[in-house]
This record gives C-alpha cells, sequence and structure tokens, in this order.
C-alpha cells in the first residue's frame, strides 16, 4: 500500500489506516503530539498505539535515540 497524508487534524505524518509496518498494521490516527503521530493499531499480541516520529526528528540519530529510550523507559 502507498502512504497517503494522515487524516488527522495537525498529523505531520504521511501514513493512513492499513499501512503495514513490520508486523504492526495501522489503525486511525488519534492524535498528534509534538514529537510523533499516534495511531491505532494491531500487532502479534492484539491492539496497540504506534507513535510514528516525525521525519525531521527522526533524521538526527541522538534525537530519535533519545526518544526511544524514553519511549522504551516510560513503557517499563
Amino acid at each position: 500500500m502507498t502512504a497517503q497524508p494522515g487524516t488527522s487534524s495537525g498529523s505531520h505524518s504521511k501514513l493512513q489506516a492499513g499501512v503495514a509496518l513490520g508486523d504492526y498494521v495501522l489503525g486511525q490516527p488519534l492524535w498528534p503530539v509534538r514529537i510523533a503521530d499516534a495511531f491505532g493499531g494491531n500487532g502479534p499480541t492484539g491492539p496497540v498505539t504506534v507513535y510514528v516520529i516525525h521525519a525531521n526528528l527522526a533524521q538526527t540519530p541522538q534525537v530519535r535515540d533519545q526518544i526511544i529510550a524514553g519511549t522504551r523507559a516510560a513503557a517499563a
């Protein structure tokens, strides 16, 4: 599936429902946040929330790594 502009207000992501990201399939956009767009979705173990980091932030390895580390710490 080709990525299309998102439908959520303020979305920075060009993804939309139905796009597969690895083992995860995006559902509807939920909300935009400063560093990412949140989507409902389905994963190997059931429903999930997927945060797609804005491309301009993901291009900087140090920023991307800090976001990922913070997300993992919050999930723990």
